[in-house]
C-alpha cells in the first residue's frame, strides 16, 4: 500500500512538472486536462490512505476477536475450560472477577480434600 501512495505521489510530481511545461503552451483544453488529472490523482491518494486506515482498523478488530475467543471459557464438570479444552480454570475467580486463573493440581495425598486448588482465591475443588 505504501508503494501505491509513493507511486501516486510521484505521478502528482510529474503532473506538476507538466504544469511547468504547460506554461509554454496556451491551449486551454490541455490545461484543463492537466488540472483534472491532478485532482483525480489527489483524490485517489486520499482514498488509498482511507483504505489503509480502514485495513489497519479491521486487522486490529480481528486480533481483538481472536484474543476474546482465546479467553472465552466453557463451563463443564464444575470447571471452566477454553475452546481448546485447556484448563481447568477457577469458576469462582471467573464468575466473580472475570479472571482466568488456571487451577493447580494438588499432590496425590491431598486429593481427599480436593484435586485442584486456585492459587489466587485458594479455593479447593474435587
Amino acid at each position: 500500500m505504501t508503494e501505491l501512495i509513493t507511486g501516486i505521489t510521484t505521478a502528482i510530481t510529474m503532473v506538476k512538472s507538466l504544469k511547468d511545461f504547460d506554461k509554454k503552451f496556451k491551449d486551454a483544453e490541455y490545461k484543463n486536462i492537466i488540472a483534472d488529472l491532478t485532482i483525480e490523482l489527489a483524490e485517489i491518494k486520499i482514498k488509498v490512505s482511507d483504505l489503509m486506515e480502514e485495513n489497519n482498523e479491521l486487522r486490529n478488530t480481528i486480533k481483538e476477536i481472536k484474543n476474546k475467543e482465546k479467553t472465552k471459557l466453557i463451563f463443564k464438570s464444575g470447571y471452566y475450560f477454553n475452546f481448546n479444552d485447556e484448563g481447568p480454570y477457577c469458576p469462582g475467580c471467573y464468575d466473580l472477577k472475570k479472571q482466568v486463573i488456571r487451577l493447580t493440581e494438588q499432590p496425590k495425598m491431598m486429593h481427599n480434600f480436593g484435586k485442584y486448588r486456585c492459587p489466587v482465591c485458594k479455593s479447593v475443588f474435587k
